[in-house]
């Protein structure tokens, strides 16, 4: 008997092998989350980078901008609906602060 409503199925509820379900399954094939951390604080500064270069210092956001921040991949792969969404409300949350 299957669970209507499992998600394992999802590629937000896939972990890395050995990772103990603590990182998830990701191109890279990290599975310490203290190296996964790592790689996304890097990442994150890239994007912060870019961002500062793409936008003004006066620039109202707009839901394609948001759109635009949403596509860099943290991981390495193109990001689904969900984990789109979930890095879009991140960005819009969190980069206003890196810009002031």
């Amino acid at each position: 008997m299957t669970d209507r409503y499992s998600t394992s199925h999802l590629p937000e509820d896939q972990y890395e092998p050995g990772s103990n379900r603590t990182v998830l399954r990701n191109l890279l094939g990290i599975s310490s989350p203290a190296e996964m951390e790592h790689v996304e604080e890097v990442r994150f500064e890239r994007l912060m980078e870019d961002a500062a270069a793409h936008f003004s210092e006066d620039h109202t956001f707009t839901v394609s901008d948001i759109i635009w921040l949403s596509k860099v991949s943290f991981l390495g792969q193109e990001p689904t609906v969900m984990s789109t969404s979930a890095r879009a409300v991140s960005c819009s949350l969190l980069l206003p602060t890196y810009l002031n």
